[in-house]
Formats: C-alpha cells, sequence, structure tokens
C-alpha cells in the first residue's frame, strides 16, 4: 500500500512539473495585443501552429524559431528576414528587435 502511495505522489511531481515547463514555441501560439497601447485591438497579432504570423495591418509573414529566445519573422514576398528576441509566459510576449525596440504584449483571452 505504502509503495502505491509513493508512485500516486511520484506522478503528481510530474505532471506538476511539466505543466509549468512548456516551451516558448507552444506557449507563443494564439492571439496577442499590446500592454502599452491605449488601442489594443489595432496591434492584435497572431501566432498560429502552422508557422503563420499575422498582425493588423501587415502583410502575413512565416515565423520561426531559431532557437528558445531567437524568433525570426520572413515576408514572403521579398524573403526579408527580422530577427527578435521573444520572451513569453502564459499571459505575457515580450520582442526585442536587433535595433533595441521593445514591445510588450498581452494575450488576448
Amino acid at each position: 500500500m505504502r509503495s502505491l502511495g509513493a508512485a500516486a505522489v511520484g506522478a503528481l511531481c510530474l505532471l506538476m512539473t511539466s505543466c509549468g515547463s512548456s516551451k516558448p514555441q507552444e506557449l507563443i501560439l494564439g492571439k496577442w495585443e499590446s500592454a502599452n497601447d491605449p488601442r489594443p485591438a489595432e496591434t492584435r497579432m497572431e501566432f498560429t501552429a502552422d508557422g503563420v504570423f499575422t498582425r493588423v495591418g501587415i502583410k502575413t509573414r512565416r515565423y520561426r524559431f531559431i532557437d528558445d529566445s531567437t524568433i525570426e519573422l520572413t515576408e514572403p514576398e521579398s524573403n526579408r528576414k527580422e530577427k527578435y528576441t521573444v520572451t513569453v509566459s502564459k499571459s505575457e510576449l515580450t520582442l526585442a528587435g536587433t535595433g533595441g525596440d521593445v514591445e510588450t504584449y498581452k494575450r488576448v483571452r
């Protein structure tokens, strides 16, 4: 009986650990809007599981993670690429451009 209790505790710990360790590639999926702009709906953007990035007023682009903290956006027509340092949690996304610009977004619910 004691080993069954230990196994249950071990399984619970494993479950709790795996729930908190989502990768940026998974956390970024969904819709986001500016945390700082007074008109957040005008800054709304979305990252989809098939590598598509869309933003209000900007042409659709492709995205890919170079590593867990760097994302690359590519404009399909010109093949122009932009790299950003990315930090993402369940509720907040921060993108830092190579020019020093930093943008913070909150998840749209």
